[in-house]
């Protein structure tokens, strides 16, 4: 490069972060960007234009007329509403404040799903300063401790509210190494997007995404392990009832299907099913290996951190991010990182068993009669490399072409329909995606891509859904 070339432009600045409430205790500043106060302005002159072009005589003075209409129907149509909003918010933040004096709910409900506000400054760390220096230092040095993890408080609550949380085991330094090379692909590729983010926010922002897709791969893995225990109990048993809730994938099972029925499944759904998944892999060692040391007991005692609650912590997080609470900033991003990096790495750390149940994408089934099995080939879907390696397996059953299953204990388990490759209008290409929402009470299914997000329909999906047990 030309050592006289000019500097780049600076970027230009950031828009300022949303204030709620802090005009007149009912708009939101700035002002331009709340839909409010376009919609009392809009009632105010509309009012006040409609009376004074009216031609028909009222007895009144036509300025009195039009004065009195543009106060009522200003006060009823524009400053109601948002006083309506500013009680129902107040409401919300009072109930988070309760919530926050209280303990998190142990079976993973969205208690965290609410707004985007900005904690108390006082809910930091005492070493903010010192996070933002050593944001680098935290990624580069394996062996430093990191400081106790304790939630974000609420916006006007105070930081002694915040319950106390066990400190987060540090995951060891080739922990994301081998994740990239042994978990899931969309795990892995997400992976490597956090590692070589280039700034704080770009690396804050992969981490959620990273959380996300691998909440997502651990419960779809064991809910396809559950599925295929469930159809083998089927197929062996006359006197099995689908569905019934001695099974020990009922729980899971259930309540994927009823986010996929209701509003949809999202990061929730996933977190809410690894803390229904605690019981079910602490007594079925055999058909979820590697899950009962990731998940922690039901009956452990030690209250000790697991894959289940960091991903729901980063679950809460991701939920303040989309609600409007970005970091506005990369030194606000840098202290974010520092201080759910930990809680990110450690639930990586604990989902490596993944890599003795690998996902595996069928290319071909062909019988072999001297040997009566099976010769399949199969991509095996893992590691962050876009092409995958093709593989050659023997297997005394036949699996379907072009469909993902994943190689458990007892042989391959059909990974559909939680998992499926679906065709991307906008990306113009096969998609690897999971199982978002059913289309209403048709057969047709919405999947997500792992990859942009897009939302594509998929047809017939939706009765496998309604058919989960």
């Amino acid at each position: 490069m030309n050592s006289g070339a000019e500097a780049l432009p600076s970027p230009p600045p950031l828009p300022p972060a949303k204030r709620y409430n802090a005009v007149l205790r009912l708009y939101d500043a700035p002002v331009h960007r709340d839909w409010a106060i376009w919609a009392t302005l809009f009632w105010c002159f509309m009012s006040a234009a409609a009376i004074a072009t009216d031609k028909e005589h009222r007895g009144l003075p036509p300025w009195l007329d039009t004065l009195l209409a543009s106060i009522f129907f200003t006060l009823a149509l524009g400053v109601l509403p948002v006083w309506v909003r500013l009680r129902r918010r107040r409401r919300r933040w009072q109930s988070i404040e309760r919530r926050a004096s209280g303990t998190v709910p142990a079976d993973g409900r969205d208690a965290a799903e609410v707004r985007g506000s900005r904690p108390a400054p006082d809910s930091r760390a005492a070493g903010d300063a010192t996070a933002v220096r050593d944001s680098t230092a935290v990624r580069d040095s394996p062996g430093d401790q990191p400081a106790p993890y304790s939630p974000p408080a609420p916006y006007g609550s105070p930081s002694s509210a915040v319950p106390h949380v066990a400190a987060v085991p540090r995951a060891p330094s080739g922990a994301l190494a081998r994740a990239r090379d042994g978990l899931p692909h969309p795990v892995a590729r997400a992976l490597r997007t956090f590692q070589q983010a280039g700034t704080a926010r770009d690396e804050y922002e992969a981490m959620l995404e990273a959380a996300e897709h691998l909440g997502v791969a651990v419960c779809v893995t064991a809910a396809a392990l559950l599925q295929g225990d469930s159809r083998e109990a089927d197929a062996a048993s006359d006197d099995s009832r689908p569905g019934h809730p001695d099974r020990p994938g009922t729980p899971l099972l259930a309540g994927i299907q009823r986010s996929c029925l209701s509003s949809g499944a999202m990061f929730g759904t996933w977190t809410r099913g690894l803390f229904a998944l605690r019981e079910t892999a602490a007594q079925n060692h055999l058909l979820l290996p590697g899950f009962s040391t990731a998940l922690r007991s039901p009956a452990d005692p030690s209250g000790a951190r697991d894959i289940a609650d960091d991903l729901d912590a980063l679950r809460a997080e991701r939920n303040r991010t989309a609600h409007g609470d970005r970091p506005v900033s990369q030194p606000e991003a840098a202290l974010r990182l520092a201080e759910f990096r930990p809680l990110f790495e450690h639930a990586v750390d604990s989902a490596l068993f993944l890599d003795g149940l690998p996902w595996l994408c069928t290319v071909s089934c062909e019988y072999r009669h001297r040997e009566r099995d099976f010769r399949v080939a199969a991509h095996a879907v893992v590691g962050d490399h876009p092409i995958f390696e093709r593989q050659t397996y023997a297997w005394p059953i036949p699996v379907a072409n072009d469909t993902f299953y994943v190689l458990g204990p007892n042989g391959p388990v059909t990974l559909s329909p939680f998992l499926t490759h679906a065709f991307c209008e906008q990306c113009l290409q096969m998609e690897i995606c999971y199982l978002s929402r059913v289309r209403g009470r048709s057969g047709d299914a919405t999947v997500k891509s792992f990859n942009r997000g897009h939302d594509i329909v998929v047809p017939d999906l939706g009765n496998d859904i309604r058919s989960l047990r």
